[in-house]
């Protein structure tokens, strides 16, 4: 079974949140609701596929109004290893 279940971490106070009814088998897509707790330049973690259990830590720059966005995310850098 592949455990690509992922959670992303909130910084300031530890708060967590990922998708909804996440049963840790591939649960590769995010809901949506917590792109509202995400201000622009601030930092937060990712925990991505339980199994391997790889951290990240991402700088949000911009998240677009719902009415601007093409729904795409970029990845402007990074450094280390990936998945």
């Amino acid at each position: 079974r592949n455990l690509h279940a992922h959670i992303f971490m909130d910084f300031s106070d530890g708060s967590q949140f990922g998708p909804r009814g996440c049963n840790s088998v591939d649960m590769v897509h995010l809901d949506k609701t917590g792109y509202v707790y995400i201000p622009d330049d601030e930092c937060l973690g990712y925990l991505y596929d339980f199994g391997d259990n790889w951290h990240f830590s991402i700088k949000v720059n911009e998240i677009s109004r719902v009415e601007e966005s093409s729904g795409k995310v970029v990845v402007l850098g990074g450094t280390g290893a990936h998945p």
